[in-house]
């Protein structure tokens, strides 16, 4: 899948050559742990212009938390590349977060409590 520049529209300089602020380009990620063949992600080429929405859907199982942890940093591609703004992904990095679901807060913590907690 993917989403390409509309012509005629000039990329911010602080885009990928694709035009597009965040890029993968043969993102693959895989469990060696994993019994069954096909988890994790990839091959993903993807380019997401400036001022898009992106919405992954997909079974449970299908790589959308491991797609959001290759994004954040947390996880590094086995083959591929991601870059935002033209800076290569390689780790955490300031500019993104990943926010889980459930079962990643402390009920007993204000937002503030639980956005600052790891700071301590």
């Amino acid at each position: 899948m993917t989403a390409s520049v509309q012509e005629g529209v000039r990329p911010a300089s602080t885009t990928t050559r694709s035009g597009a602020p965040l890029s993968l380009d043969g993102v693959t990620f895989r469990y060696p742990s994993r019994r069954r063949t096909g988890a994790g992600v990839g091959p993903l080429t993807l380019d997401v212009p400036a001022g898009e929405f992106l919405c992954v859907v997909g079974a449970s199982g299908s790589g959308k938390s491991t797609l959001l942890s290759l994004l954040a940093g947390f996880l590094k591609p086995q083959a591929g590349s991601i870059t935002l703004g033209g800076e290569a992904i390689r780790g955490p990095h300031p500019r993104l977060t990943l926010v889980q679901q459930e079962a990643a807060l402390f009920p007993w913590l204000t937002v503030a409590g639980n956005v600052g907690f790891g700071l301590r």
